[in-house]
């Protein structure tokens, strides 16, 4: 092997591991990209959920409210009819 076919076996060798080296750099930067936007979705999810959340506990909280007033009420109606039925 001379040495021209040498340096030109060098010259191709280091243009492919060049062309390997923004391939993946190009992959790494979509990548990136990619958990970024992913990230940033999980973010918006989060704090979708945690205003449901919120919204879940308030409705409970307001069932429950309802519940002992029904639970007062019905108490005070069973308390009239014993009274009537004496």
């Amino acid at each position: 092997m001379t040495i021209d076919e040498r340096l030109q076996a060098i010259t191709m060798h280091l243009e492919l591991l060049s062309q390997m080296h923004e391939d993946e750099r190009k992959h790494n930067e979509e990548l990136r990209k990619n958990h970024a936007d992913f990230v940033s979705r999980m973010e918006d999810f989060v704090s979708r959920m945690e205003a449901f959340t919120n919204q879940v506990t308030t409705f409970a909280a307001d069932v429950r409210d309802a519940v002992v007033r029904l639970t007062n009420i019905a108490e005070a109606h069973e308390r009239r009819l014993d009274d009537l039925e004496k």
